[in-house]
């Protein structure tokens, strides 16, 4: 575990914002507020992991499927289900999770799949942790 998060300050410290723009597709109203929050979110909680994300990611789309799919494009697809039953935060984290995966399919890093998804997870549990004490540092503002 302590392997990842080297990785992790890692990938990090070699991302740069090209002030990328994220287009959300195939939703309207509602669906695309919510992403849009989400985005926000992770902006407001952790600009570097923002910054992979804009980096990595140019579209979120929807499915009716029930998994969440990220391809080499730099899409993520996101079930219609989850985002209409899911919390802003755990959507900021699925985006969070999905960013880091891109990292490594943009990037050719070859990586047992089992490595991978530790990493992954890994980096979504730091961005977890952030969320939670930003928010409750937010609360103790007078």
């Amino acid at each position: 575990m302590k392997l990842s998060i080297p990785i992790t300050l890692a990938i990090l410290a070699i991302s740069l914002n090209a002030g990328s723009q994220i287009v959300i597709s195939g939703a309207n109203g509602k669906l695309g507020d919510k992403v849009n929050s989400a985005i926000s979110l992770v902006e407001k909680t952790d600009s570097a992991m923002y910054n992979v994300l804009l980096d990595n990611c140019n579209k979120i789309d929807f499915w009716d499927s029930d998994s969440i799919a990220s391809f080499s494009n730099g899409a993520i697809l996101i079930p219609v289900k989850e985002l209409e039953q899911g919390s802003i935060e755990d959507l900021s984290a699925i985006l969070i999770k999905e960013s880091m995966r891109l990292f490594f399919l943009n990037s050719m890093v070859d990586m047992d799949d089992n490595l991978e998804d530790v990493v992954c997870y890994t980096y979504e549990l730091d961005f977890r942790r952030k969320l939670k004490e930003s928010q409750y540092l937010d609360n103790k503002k007078p």
